[in-house]
């Protein structure tokens, strides 16, 4: 059975123009391979933080702290909780130090 095209929006047309204008090159089988190596490393990451148990806590910061997270959260695009959280895996792993 035949399917109908459906019209390229206007990312999909900048994206056709492109390779047929030739601003487009083939990787060689070296940049691939580091490049796939990559993609399967992360994706091999993501999947093992989502299997991560999660439980829910409940903390108390000060209201300068949690505001400063928020707007670097909101710069980056990541949630303030994604962020918090991140801190707390990365300071239990021993990538980051606690000076007090």
């Amino acid at each position: 059975m035949k399917t109908k095209q459906q019209p390229l929006d206007a990312e999909e047309k900048a994206l056709m123009e492109s390779l047929e204008a030739g601003e487009w090159q083939a990787m060689d089988k070296t940049e691939l391979k580091a490049h796939k190596t990559l993609l399967e490393a992360s994706a091999k990451e993501t999947r093992k933080q989502q299997r991560m148990e999660k439980k829910q806590i409940t903390i108390k910061l000060g209201v300068s702290d949690i505001e400063f997270v928020k707007a670097k959260a909101q710069e980056t695009g990541i949630s303030y909780q994604n962020i918090i959280s991140a801190l707390v895996h990365n300071y239990t792993v021993g990538k980051v130090k606690l000076e007090i």
